[in-house]
């Protein structure tokens, strides 16, 4: 089952890349968490936390079991906006962390992360 997830992914971004509509990140990220799914019940580790964190996010509208990595990320949040830094300086919540771990995952599986480069490169 993971290998035709990681076709299914290969074939969606060659296709949809730049990703322009709220329906291709819907099926991305739903995509992306099964294949951690299977990823963690094949390997009993929950790796890449922050893209869990937002394919829940993307199809839940409420999250009624708060985890620890969501925790620590509300956490960084708050941390970020309060007090709201003086230079404007919010780094955090322009996902640096969740850009550098999508491009980890799609290098793992060696998808096409076209769209996970800065927009400079």
């Amino acid at each position: 089952m993971k290998t035709q997830i990681v076709e299914k992914l290969n074939r969606f971004l060659n296709e949809h890349t730049p990703i322009n509509e709220e329906f291709e990140v819907v099926y991305l990220m739903v995509e992306l968490r099964k294949l951690l799914d299977i990823e963690r019940d094949q390997n009993n580790k929950d790796s890449y936390t922050l893209v869990r964190f937002h394919a829940d996010w993307t199809v839940h509208t409420r999250k009624d079991n708060i985890t620890e990595v969501m925790k620590e990320i509300l956490g960084k949040i708050d941390d970020s906006l309060n007090p709201l830094p003086k230079n404007g300086n919010i780094n955090f919540l322009l996902l640096p962390e969740f850009r550098k771990e999508i491009a980890g995952l799609f290098e793992e599986y060696n998808l096409p992360d076209k769209f996970c480069k800065k927009d400079t490169e």
